[in-house]
C-alpha cells in the first residue's frame, strides 16, 4: 500500500525489526518506507524528512555513512528552509548533524564535498 498510513506503519515497522537485530530487513523497509512517502507525500514533506532520518540513523548504525550524511544534511538544510535557522528543530538537527561528523571524523574535520562543515545555527 502507498497510502500514508501505510508507510507510517512500514516506518514503524523498520524500526521494531532493527530493534530485532535484523538490520538488512530493517534498512529494506525504511528504504521502502523513505520512497514511498517521497512519492506518495513528496520530498519536503514532514514525514518524508523523518524517514530520511530514521534512514540515517540506521546507515550510520551500518556503516553506510556517505548516504547516512547525505540524509541528515539533507534533514538539517529541510528544517532551515522549513523553520529558519534558529529555530528549535533546526538547532537540534545541525546538532545531530555536527555530532555525526565529530564522531565520524566528518564535516569540517575533514572536509570531502563543498557542502561538510557549513551547517551552523547563525544566519
Amino acid at each position: 500500500g502507498s497510502d500514508p498510513a501505510t508507510l507510517n506503519e512500514l516506518g514503524n515497522l523498520a524500526y521494531l525489526v532493527e530493534r530485532t537485530g535484523d538490520l538488512a530487513e530493517a534498512e529494506r523497509l525504511a528504504r521502502r518506507a523513505l520512497s514511498g512517502r517521497e512519492a506518495v507525500l513528496g520530498a519536503e514533506h514532514a514525514d518524508t524528512i523523518t524517514s530520511a532520518y530514521n534512514l540515517a540513523e540506521l546507515l550510520e548504525a551500518t556503516g553506510g555513512l556517505d548516504e547516512a550524511e547525505a540524509l541528515f544534511q539533507r534533514e538539517v538544510a529541510w528544517c532551515r528552509r522549513t523553520h529558519g535557522a534558529r529555530a528549535s528543530p533546526t538547532r537540534a538537527s545541525t546538532r545531530n548533524l555536527n555530532r555525526f561528523w565529530a564522531q565520524h571524523k566528518r564535516g569540517s574535520c575533514a572536509p570531502k564535498s563543498p557542502n561538510r562543515g557549513k551547517f551552523t545555527t547563525s544566519s
